[in-house]
């Protein structure tokens, strides 16, 4: 595959805390123009990131495709929602 990215918490730029290899439920991927720039960004959930409350991460893309400079992450609590099991991100809509 030519031009594959792969992006972890360890990855330099992607916010969160740094960690050790586990099991995460990934929630959904879609690549979406969130900001109307004519490029897609791409969305990833992790459901049960921090006891299953969930997170979501935006990396935004360049010309030369995805990338982790400028990328964001934010959960359900930090938006106002339910803590614990909330499984935020589940589902996303585009």
């Amino acid at each position: 595959m030519t031009g594959a990215k792969a992006f972890s918490q360890n990855t330099t730029g992607v916010p969160g805390y740094r960690r050790v290899a586990r099991l995460l439920r990934l929630g959904a991927v879609q690549l979406t123009d969130a900001d109307g720039n004519g490029r897609a960004e791409l969305v990833a959930s992790a459901v049960n990131e921090n006891t299953g409350d969930g997170a979501m991460w935006l990396f935004e893309s360049t010309t030369s495709g995805i990338t982790t400079r400028g990328s964001k992450s934010f959960t359900g609590t930090a938006l106002g929602g339910p803590a614990g099991d909330a499984l935020f991100g589940d589902v996303l809509a585009g």
